[in-house]
């Protein structure tokens, strides 16, 4: 679709934009949302939002990217944006596949530094990760789980 609309010279803008990079989000599109990432971020008119950073935080996410999803945080951050449940659910979801367990206490505790509410989407994430933990480790993860009730 993007390839198509460039093709016939629809002017993006930045709506659009996170509109495909959602939809690369939703389908596992690697590849395609990096390109679209940095033509947005290249265009001169269109400036990264929270939800273009949320969209590539969780496309890194999903794919086991950890390394680029926290490069995506920091640039989110570096802007001047706050994190949101989402960010930091899709982060965790990241750490808990690359079984970084000490960063997602870290991540589980910016969420209330932040005097942000974990939601049942995040508390699942986090049951979620706790399956995937090797067991030596899984008391980190217990106390979180205890602080999120």
């Amino acid at each position: 679709v993007y390839k198509e609309m460039k093709a016939k010279g629809v002017e993006f803008n930045f709506i659009l934009y996170n509109a495909l990079l959602a939809t690369c989000a939703d389908v596992g599109y690697v590849d395609e949302a990096v390109q679209i990432y940095q033509e947005m971020k290249s265009s001169g008119t269109c400036i990264p939002d929270t939800w273009t950073f949320s969209s590539m935080i969780t496309i890194y996410s999903c794919s086991g990217q950890v390394t680029e999803a926290e490069s995506v945080f920091n640039e989110m951050v570096e802007a001047g944006f706050e994190p949101t449940i989402f960010i930091l659910t899709s982060l965790i979801q990241c750490y808990g596949k690359a079984n970084r367990t000490d960063d997602v206490v870290i991540t589980f505790n910016r969420v209330f530094e932040l005097g942000i509410a974990p939601d049942d989407r995040f508390c699942g994430c986090l049951l979620d990760v706790m399956t995937q933990t090797p067991k030596e480790e899984l008391s980190k993860l217990v106390e979180c789980v205890a602080k999120a009730n």
